[in-house]
């Protein structure tokens, strides 16, 4: 795996596509996990972006039911591990 970026508000998403590469995650977090709803944003992300979206801030939010498919809802313990197989982590 190459690297994970870690979002947290929407506004950082244009200084983050441009550090986005194939192979890469992005992890939606806090304020930015809205993301899953904007269409025109998601089709920003460079092809083979893994999108992920923290679940308790999803839930917070109420998306959880709402993830549009190609987005994976992830725990807290399983960011916690995505965090430790990335090569690098880049926070946003």
């Amino acid at each position: 795996m190459a690297s994970l970026h870690q979002l947290n508000s929407i506004q950082k998403l244009p200084h983050c596509l441009r550090l986005l590469a194939a192979g890469d995650q992005l992890l939606l977090t806090e304020t930015a996990v809205t993301l899953v709803l904007d269409t025109e944003s998601l089709q920003q992300l460079p092809a083979g972006v893994e999108l992920l979206a923290l679940a308790d801030d999803l839930l917070a939010r109420g998306l959880s039911e709402k993830l549009p498919s190609g987005v994976k809802g992830i725990s807290d313990a399983q960011w916690v591990e995505t965090t430790l197989e990335a090569e690098r982590v880049c926070s946003w």
